[in-house]
């Protein structure tokens, strides 16, 4: 199910709003000292971005790739390719979980990874 125009805006919105919290000096200075940016993704769990392929009933958003390319552009446009970079390393690995996995797996995983 496509969202409408508006609610892909309200998500776009969103975004724009935890992307803002992380300037480019802050990619800079995660990247020269070679640190993962934890905190960056704890602000996209906290919002529940983490989980929006998963499925609503495992804590998810069960939104789809359209969604996700509007964080991610959003992202890439305010935080450059790290910020995307640490997004979809939560985002797309569970999808054989999703897809394929046993219904105990998916309850043992994925509302923690969609919380981070």
């Amino acid at each position: 199910m496509a969202l409408d125009p508006s609610q892909l805006d309200m998500i776009r919105d969103s975004i724009r709003k935890i992307a803002g919290q992380f300037d480019l000096d802050y990619w800079r200075r995660k990247d020269m000292a070679k640190e993962f940016p934890w905190d960056f993704k704890d602000a996209l769990a906290q919002g529940g971005w983490l989980g929006i392929l998963m499925p609503e009933e495992y804590g998810g958003m069960g939104l789809g790739l359209t969604e996700v390319g509007v964080v991610l552009d959003e992202l890439g446009q305010r935080c450059g390719f790290n910020a995307n970079s640490a997004f979809q390393y939560y985002v797309f690995p569970p999808g054989p979980v999703i897809h394929h996995g046993s219904e105990a797996m998916k309850k043992e995983f994925l509302p923690k990874l969609a919380t981070g």
